[in-house]
């Protein structure tokens, strides 16, 4: 078993049932037997409710992240907003944050999955990606999409300074 290579997902109460889903496919279609670390955001799911995800499951509990930073940037760098408003209404997502605090410096390799994918298949292939040194983001959109998954998820327009520095660093 892989003790240097955890599986994150997270979830709020609401989102649990679709994290536990994952976690199942995670075990069992994906062949996963090492850590799972299900990061809980303001709640603690009941020792009955994770039965059966393994014994190299861990909770993580946290609070909701304060992104009033975000609204304030925001106030003289406004993002374009998408289809979904998901920036605006889906205050969770940021909450994946935490997946770069000093505690899940404790394996070498994090694979963040999330709340309510499926896994279908076995997850070896991630495993033999290389890695060290890397921020590796598989690409899960339509394959037509012609290459602009990554301009949905970022306004490169809205401050050219930081656009700049994301450039320069990625």
């Amino acid at each position: 078993m892989d003790t240097s290579t955890a599986f994150v997902t997270l979830t709020d109460r609401g989102y649990f049932n679709k994290a536990r889903n994952t976690i199942r496919d995670l075990r069992t279609y994906g062949g996963w037997s090492g850590t799972v670390e299900l990061i809980c955001v303001d709640f603690m799911p009941t020792h009955e409710a994770v039965a059966g995800f393994g014994p190299n499951f861990l909770c993580y509990p946290v609070s909701h992240i304060d992104h009033s930073a975000l609204w304030e940037v925001w106030k003289s760098h406004p993002i374009r907003t998408q289809a979904d408003n998901s920036q605006y209404t889906k205050f969770y997502q940021w909450d994946k944050f935490y997946v770069f605090t000093p505690f899940f410096k404790t394996w070498k390799r994090i694979l963040f999955v999330d709340a309510g994918a499926r896994i279908c298949r076995p997850v070896t292939p991630l495993l033999d990606l290389d890695y060290v040194g890397k921020f590796l983001c598989p690409d899960d959109s339509d394959p037509y999409d012609n290459g602009n998954r990554l301009a949905v998820q970022f306004d490169f327009d809205t401050n050219p300074i930081v656009t700049q520095h994301f450039y320069a660093t990625f």
